[in-house]
């Protein structure tokens, strides 16, 4: 161990003093003031060897000066020689300058003998221990710097850290750990002592283990016994194998971050004290500077290298492109557009800026795996040339084309795939042409020299040879395009002569002339089969391009020859026997020139059926080329679907033909079968209009005679429910009247609605008051629910009740005695929607019968019919009118238990915020009440125009009870007379009237001149849609429907006279 560990071990507990000195007296004074007792020696002992202790171990020297002379600076001078870590404290003599000794004695302190006690001497002992620590530590420092600096080299600065490290403490081992850019992991960069080689170049993440921690936390750390602390890591802590207890490990902190950290170990327990840890932090940070400019040294010569070898490669790349501007000069050269000498051009620039003996191009075939070496510069042989290659094959040309990748063989004869070609081959490069990803060729490059290419000439010939690749297929498309234009041109010539004619010998004639002027060809001919099947006769059409002449003949079938065999493969046959052909019928026209090749095509139909050859002959020495061959197939086809679409014309114009015939016959009949509907539909119209008029008017005069019976005739309570059976009777008849009615309206279209706001209370009360005297003869419970949000709703609110009518009443009609049917009206406001539900616990009906419930004039089942009476309209008319207004009707129902009908109508209108209140009911006083004309001393004149005895005599004597004047009239022409005569103040015009209608007596009457204005009620038992419409277009002021109650009658009498001028249009619907 060095002397300055063991000073600051021992001074750090109790220091060991050595007093020296020739005065008892001092000795006497100083020995009690030190603890342990001290070292004591004369001053002429020191030379003395030995002495009778290690000088080592003494941590203080005090000297006594008896006479401060020169000798005695000379003996402080070599004690200081021989203890440089040992501080010195001087006890001087009283009475002497202590500056002189200050200065000329190498010493830390220095006391005055007789002038201090324990205490003092004591605080004057550490206080030299603790300078003479920090002057070695700025020593040791200083020197440590200075071997820091000298190398900028990360490696030597880490060892001569950890060197300095192990000198100045002498440790077991000692370690550096930097965190890794990028990673933030620490790695064990140097490290020195037993075990090295086991923890060097390890990793750890932030916390794990004491050095992590200490990394993580930033923050110097001694640990006694390393095996008993929490953070210690087997995986590094215990790799080296070694009795490692204690440790003492510093941050490695640089100017801007955290480097790493610096550990020492070693095998005692409580090796390391805090006086250790001061020393180390202040020599860590001076070494974390050395390791920082290091780092960032290496940092600068690692981007010196990367640049240097930037501008290596940017100008290898500038030779790279030079070289390949140099070798793409003779793409841009060859501006013929023909394959041969582009890949001509190709290898010879390759060859040229290689300054190799061989090179060759080689396409793959379209349509083929064949590789065809299409151009070679160099000694390449026949047998080389001719060579033939596949894509599936071996070789390295094969190897290229199927990885799509250069392959660089250095040596060919070691390569276990290599196809002898050129004898003096000894490496070879060959690099794919591809366009994208598809390969369509390659060039190969040979040398007779080992070895001869590297990566740069890979990667420039790749360059290249995606130029070439391009041109190439450049030119490609030109001759593609070429072709192709080749190939529309004759098939637009082919499908315009199909166009112009639906005669098969014009086009066949037309079709000869472009195939021959394409292939200039003397002779085309067009063998057409008469049947299906190969042998069945044919036609010919033959056409001599030299003497311009065409000619259609029959011509045997086909038994033999290279005609039938294309009719029987349907393929293309390029022959030169077809002249010698003695068996082949198609030969004949053609035996008298001798033509050395003839081109034979089938014509086929929906691209299967073969229907005839056509066959072509070559002019001179031409001989048919594969693009020939492709292109007269093309012609059969074309020529194929032409004849198919001639045939299919003539077919269409027979069928044609035949469907106008079956149309028009179909078009009479359907004239005929409309006419009869119309007939019919007419039929329905008068019927319902008969209907209702001969019905309507008895009806009017029953409920007229029982209403005036019942009002002003003494009855008994008898007679009295006889005329209310009367009157019910002719209700129920009447709405079944209106509900027939009502759908014929609905389905011709002529309803409409009377949109208001409606109050939903008043709706609900109105409808139950219709219904409650049916439910109280049955015993019938009815529970009502109004939601008190649903108030208003914008709607019909005569067809709203009719609605809530019509359900309620077949809910009492199907709901036993003793039941119940319910109302629920509630408000959807997400919906805004109005739900209206109607149940009750009657029979039920069936599942499969709910569908058709809503039809009209649908009874589920007879029976029901007979026990509980009705049409069936009912229902229907609930839908029609709930769709009218935008809604819909939901059932649900179960056998037994009754069922429950949902209509779901629009809010419609928002209402305004406030509550609509209802209007003030006026009721009518009764007509026994009201006051007669006579009592008021007026007599205004009715002239009643009705042809049925019945009512006009009711009418009459009930009017004249009332204080009018009647005046009647039996029909048309007698109202028109009597209005004239009697100048009646109001007229009561019935409809259908004999000799005149009712409509044109009005319109008569509105022509006088006194009677423009005069007040005109329509009486009509039609009630058909459009009836109200027509009768107040005639002129009528009031309008009002058979049967009527006679208070409605009397109220619109006395409302048209009042008005005098009629200034509103009144209109009463039958009740």
């Amino acid at each position: 161990m060095s002397g300055y560990e063991i000073k600051n071990q021992k001074t750090a507990v109790c220091p060991q003093a050595l007093l020296i000195t020739a005065d008892p007296a001092v000795e006497a004074a100083v020995r009690p003031m030190l603890s342990p007792a001290p070292f004591v020696l004369d001053v002429a002992a020191l030379d003395r060897t030995p002495l009778p202790f290690e000088l080592a171990d003494v941590d203080v020297v005090l000297f006594s000066l008896s006479a401060g002379d020169v000798a005695e600076a000379a003996q402080v001078a070599a004690l200081r020689q021989r203890l440089p870590y040992t501080p010195i404290v001087l006890l001087l003599p009283e009475g002497v300058e202590t500056a002189v000794f200050r200065s000329a004695y190498p010493v830390q302190d220095y006391l005055t003998l007789g002038q201090f006690d324990r205490r003092l001497l004591r605080r004057t002992i550490h206080h030299a221990c603790e300078h003479i620590r920090l002057e070695t530590e700025l020593a040791l420092l200083k020197r440590a710097a200075q071997q820091f600096t000298s190398t900028l080299d990360l490696d030597e600065v880490l060892d001569a850290i950890l060197e300095q490290v192990r000198l100045i403490l002498q440790v077991i081992a000692c370690s550096i750990w930097l965190l890794e850019p990028g990673t933030d992991e620490l790695v064990c960069r140097q490290v020195t002592g037993p075990g090295s080689e086991q923890v060097r170049g390890w990793r750890l993440q932030r916390g794990d283990g004491i050095v992590g921690w200490v990394v993580a936390h930033g923050r110097s750390v001694i640990v006694s016994d390393m095996a008993a602390d929490s953070r210690y890591f087997g995986g590094v802590d215990g790799k080296t194998g070694l009795p490692l207890r204690s440790t003492l490990c510093i941050p490695l902190q640089g100017k801007q971050m955290l480097l790493g950290a610096l550990q020492i170990v070693d095998k005692e327990v409580n090796r390391f004290h805090d006086g250790d840890r001061q020393l180390l932090e202040s020599f860590a940070a001076t070494a974390a500077i050395a390791i920082e400019n290091a780092q960032l040294y290496e940092e600068a010569q690692r981007e010196i290298t990367e640049r240097r070898r930037a501008e290596q490669a940017l100008w290898d790349r500038n030779e790279e492109l030079a070289r390949l501007y140099r070798a793409s000069d003779a793409l841009l050269a060859s501006n013929v557009p023909e394959l041969d000498s582009l890949a001509r051009s190709i290898v010879q620039a390759v060859q040229h800026e290689f300054e190799q003996a061989n090179c060759s191009l080689l396409l793959v075939s379209a349509d083929s795996d064949v590789v065809q070496r299409l151009a070679t510069a160099g000694p390449y042989t026949d047998a080389v040339t001719q060579t033939n290659l596949t894509l599936s094959g071996q070789g390295v040309i094969a190897e290229a084309l199927q990885g799509g990748c250069a392959v660089n063989v250095g040596d060919v004869h070691a390569h276990a795939d290599y196809l002898p070609g050129w004898p003096e081959a000894h490496s070879e490069l060959v690099v794919p042409l591809k366009i994208d990803t598809r390969v369509i060729g390659a060039i190969d490059v040979q040398s007779p020299v080992r070895h001869a290419f590297d990566e740069r000439d890979e990667r420039l010939l790749s360059n290249f040879a995606d130029r070439a690749a391009l041109a190439l297929q450049s030119v490609r498309f030109f001759d593609e395009t070429q072709r192709r234009a080749r190939e529309l041109d004759l098939l637009n010539q082919i499908i315009k002569a199909s166009k112009t004619t639906t005669n098969e010998d014009d086009v066949f004639r037309a079709v000869c002339r472009v195939m021959a002027a394409t292939f200039d060809a003397p002779m085309v001919a067009l063998m057409l089969l008469d049947g299906e099947g190969a042998q069945q006769p044919m036609h010919a059409a033959v056409y001599d391009a030299a003497q311009e002449t065409f000619g259609v003949q029959p011509v045997p079938s086909c038994v033999a020859g290279v005609c039938l065999s294309t009719l029987q493969s349907g393929l293309p046959l390029v022959t030169s026997d077809l002249a010698a052909c003695t068996h082949c019928p198609v030969a004949w026209p053609l035996r008298a020139h001798a033509h050395p090749e003839t081109l034979i095509v089938p014509i086929t139909m929906r691209g299967q059926m073969v229907v005839g050859n056509l066959v072509m002959h070559a002019d001179g020495a031409r001989r048919f080329t594969p693009d020939d061959v492709q292109l007269a197939r093309l012609a059969g086809e074309e020529v194929g679907r032409g004849l198919e679409t001639i045939r299919l014309y003539q077919q269409l114009q027979a069928q044609t033909a035949e469907l106008e015939e079956r149309v028009a016959e179909r078009t009479e009949e359907l004239r005929v079968v409309n006419a009869k509907m119309m007939q019919v539909m007419r039929a329905k119209d008068e019927f319902l209009a008969s209907m209702s008029h001969e019905l309507r008017t008895p009806l009017n005069a029953i409920l007229l005679k029982a209403e005036v019976m019942q009002e002003m005739e003494a009855m008994t309570p008898r007679q009295t429910r006889s005329l209310q059976t009367i009157r019910e009777s002719a209700q129920h008849l009447l709405a079944l009247i209106n509900d027939i009615l009502d759908i014929a309206k609905i389905e011709a279209g002529q309803m409409t609605l009377d949109k208001n706001q409606v109050l939903l209370q008043d709706i609900c009360d109105g409808s139950l008051r219709l219904v409650q005297q049916q439910a109280q003869r049955k015993q019938l419970g009815i529970v009502t629910q109004l939601d008190p949000a649903a108030q208003v709703i914008y709607a019909d609110g005569r067809r709203l009740k009719q609605i809530l009518v019509n359900l309620l009443s077949n809910a009492i009609k199907f709901t036993p005695q003793g039941g119940r049917i319910g109302l629920e009206v509630a408000q959807d406001t997400a919906a805004e929607t109005i739900r209206f539900v109607v149940w009750d616990t009657g029979i039920g009906i069936p599942v499969d019968s709910q569908r058709r419930l809503f039809e009209p004039f649908v009874q589920l089942d007879g029976r029901l019919s007979r026990e509980f009476g009705g049409t069936g309209l009912g229902l229907a008319l609930v839908r029609n009118l709930a769709e009218m207004h935008g809604g819909k009707v939901r059932l649900e129902s179960e056998v037994g238990k009754g069922s429950r009908f949902t209509v779901s109508l629009p809010i419609g209108m928002r209402p305004a915020p406030a509550v609509v209140a209802p209007p003030a009911r006026v009721e009518p006083p009764p007509l026994a009440a009201q006051p007669t004309l006579e009592t008021a001393g007026q007599q205004p004149t009715i002239l009643l125009a009705e042809d049925n005895a019945i009512i006009v005599d009711m009418l009459e004597e009930y009017l004249i009870s009332k204080g009018y004047g009647v005046v009647v009239a039996k029909d048309g022409v007698d109202a028109l007379q009597q209005m004239r005569q009697s100048a009646p103040d109001l007229v009561l015009m019935d409809i259908q009237m004999p000799k005149m209608d009712g409509l044109e007596v009005i319109r008569q009457i509105r022509l006088e001149r006194d009677a423009a204005e005069m007040p005109i009620v329509a009486l009509t038992a039609l009630a058909m849609p459009g009836d109200q419409e027509r009768c107040l277009a005639a002129g009528a002021t009031a309008y009002l429907s058979k049967p009527f109650l006679i208070q409605d009658l009397m109220r619109l009498i006395q409302q048209q006279l009042a008005d005098g001028v009629g200034t509103g249009v009144s209109a009463l619907a039958a009740p």
